[in-house]
């Protein structure tokens, strides 16, 4: 029936004839008296009501509400496994249960047990595993074939808090891809203590696990800090609320699963969107933005994306790039799981006052495709007709010229902004990692190695002065007060007034093996820095795909078509923002993995 290693800390069972592999994990959550198997089985739990009078239906309407709401529970589990039946107090109809097992199962492969939880807390309903009377949780393994993941976790099982994990020692059946575990979301109902029991949520490798070492995507990183010994603070959040995470992104560029498979997936939180765009078992990816780290790769993956206003959650246990700039990013595939977990995310009320002015950046837009253009008018119209306004043209640099910051002396806004975020964000991402560079030399007696890109980047960074710094810091300081007055206003309540479009990207084809061009520095005043340097919360969302012709399938294939929007700076505004986009007609077309 099945193979299995040794009941250590790390059992993997395998169903070789159904492709489905599975981690026991440790420690067990209940012990059963009496006879029990020596080898490793399935079983089932299933809670039995007070009264019932046709125990077979109450069973095949119970294992069909399993294989449609979890992924890990499988038919097997009741075809060959136990059936583990626990109840509060004896029903009258308990002896009926052997016979609608019998009726519905094979009997010489299935068993039962009953439970009496009396004096006990019962167990979640769902899908185990049980040796020796000792029963565990089953969690299903997933080949990471996209390469997203740089490291699969689990709850640690060493460490006390709940807050810690550990690696995963597992690979996928072939073992050339790393495994990853899902719990079952039998498991963890939702409620109001808990109301995102059951989501699946990945989180880059720049997010601090306790127990776990961080990688930053580089392997000297790796080698010289050990396993972090606090969870980010974010992070604990989400625990708290019900769902443990996974950490994406890989030393190498993960796969892109849309169109040919050989597109490129864009971004530093490329895995985040690889792993929703990929992967129907993972619900959310939480990633950071700093300049569009979060926002490219939802472009690339065509899933929905939200950069969120700067430092409008905490960054505590986030290793920073540019902390003025640093934001985190959530990817869904749907805009309802994105306003949903959005907004648990936030403590206390926020508004969904919506905006009444729709601005239209005539300095960038509109797209130089014709097509990309024609389906960001549809999204725009859409729009319009929700919020009852038509959009307003606006130039940014006439705007600036006719009412400029004092602070300007005369400057055009992109002669004034010219250096404001490298300044800013080059000398961050240099200074950042000095104990890093210093320690490194240090305990291994040789300078640390980075990436090509990285190296460029702190030789420009190192260059960079304090004095500079400060002088970037106050440009953009004058530029987030500017904008502020006179393009994203706030109300009297301190609610956006406005949101405008911005371009992002062009929807053709982005081969992964074609040669990257070299690194360059990009001027603060371009449309994907406008949301980084100001700190807006910035939205992106499939609006449609444009089909092209494959050098690599040499067929007709479809690259994502997104939309992007952005708000007032600030908490409230991000969220005011956001609940906008749901009232639109796109909000229907849900993105859907693979």
């Amino acid at each position: 029936m099945s193979s299995s290693s040794a009941l250590l800390k790390h059992c993997v069972v395998q169903f070789a004839d159904l492709g489905l592999v599975y981690h026991v994990k440790q420690p067990p959550v209940l012990r059963l008296p009496g006879g029990a198997p020596s080898s490793i089985e399935p079983a089932v739990v299933v809670g039995l009501p007070p009264v019932l009078t046709d125990v077979k239906s109450f069973l095949v309407d119970k294992l069909r509400t399993f294989e449609t709401a979890d992924d890990v529970y499988q038919p097997i589990f009741s075809e060959r496994g136990t059936f583990i039946f626990q109840y509060d107090k004896e029903p009258s109809y308990l002896e009926k249960a052997p016979e609608a097992v019998a009726e519905l199962f094979d009997s010489s492969r299935s068993r039962l047990v009953f439970h009496s939880v009396t004096d006990t807390k019962p167990l979640p309903e769902g899908p185990y595993f049980w040796s020796g009377n000792a029963v565990y949780q089953t969690w299903r393994l997933y080949a990471d074939d996209l390469r997203a993941f740089v490291l699969a976790t689990i709850p640690s099982s060493v460490l006390s808090s709940k807050y810690a994990f550990e690696p995963l020692l597992a690979t996928s059946s072939y073992g050339n891809e790393l495994a990853v575990a899902v719990p079952s979301r039998l498991y963890t109902p939702r409620s109001p203590e808990l109301p995102l029991n059951g989501l699946r949520v990945s989180v880059k490798d720049n997010v601090h696990l306790e127990g776990v070492k961080t990688s930053m995507g580089c392997r000297a990183y790796v080698d010289y800090y050990g396993p972090q010994p606090e969870t980010a603070a974010y992070v604990k959040k989400l625990i708290d609320m019900g769902t443990p995470p996974n950490q994406t992104i890989d030393y190498f560029a993960p796969w892109n699963p849309r169109a040919d498979g050989y597109l490129r997936p864009a971004g530093s939180s490329s895995g985040a969107g690889a792993s929703i765009a990929g992967y129907a078992w993972c619900d959310v990816a939480i990633g950071t933005d700093t300049t569009g780290s979060g926002r490219e790769p939802a472009r690339a993956a065509g899933v929905q994306g939200l950069r969120l206003s700067g430092k409008s959650l905490p960054m505590d246990g986030v290793v920073p790039s540019s902390e003025e700039f640093d934001s985190l990013a959530i990817l869904t595939r749907s805009l309802d799981e994105l306003r949903e977990f959005t907004s648990l995310s936030f403590d206390g009320t926020l508004s969904t006052k919506l905006p009444n002015k729709i601005l239209y950046p005539t300095d960038w837009m509109p797209y130089k495709m014709p097509e990309q253009q024609q389906l960001n008018e549809k999204f725009l119209a859409a729009m319009e007709d929700v919020l009852g306004v038509k959009h307003t043209k606006i130039n940014l640099a006439s705007m600036w010229k006719e009412s400029p910051p004092a602070a300007a002396e005369g400057k055009s806004i992109a002669e004034y902004l010219e250096n404001t975020g490298f300044w800013l964000m080059y000398y961050d991402n240099y200074h950042t990692f000095d104990d890093f560079r210093e320690g490194y030399k240090r305990k291994f007696g040789k300078e640390v190695y980075v990436s090509p890109s990285q190296r460029w980047k702190w030789d420009l960074g190192a260059k960079v002065t304090p004095g500079q710094r400060a002088q970037g810091l106050r440009e953009c300081e004058v530029y987030r007060e500017w904008v502020q007055q006179h393009v994203l206003t706030r109300d009297s309540e301190g609610n956006g007034e406005a949101v405008i479009i911005l371009p992002l990207g062009n929807a053709k084809p982005d081969y992964r093996d074609q040669e990257s061009g070299p690194p360059s520095i990009v001027k603060s005043f371009e449309p994907k820095y406008f949301g980084s340097v100001l700190g807006l919360p910035q939205i992106v969302t499939p609006v449609g795909q444009l089909a092209y012709e494959s050098r690599i399938s040499h067929r007709r294939e479809f690259v994502p078509v997104i939309a992007t929007i952005a708000g007032a700076r600030g908490k409230l505004n991000g969220f005011q923002t956001f609940s906008l986009v749901p009232r639109l007609p796109f909000k229907r077309q849900r993105c859907y993995a693979g």
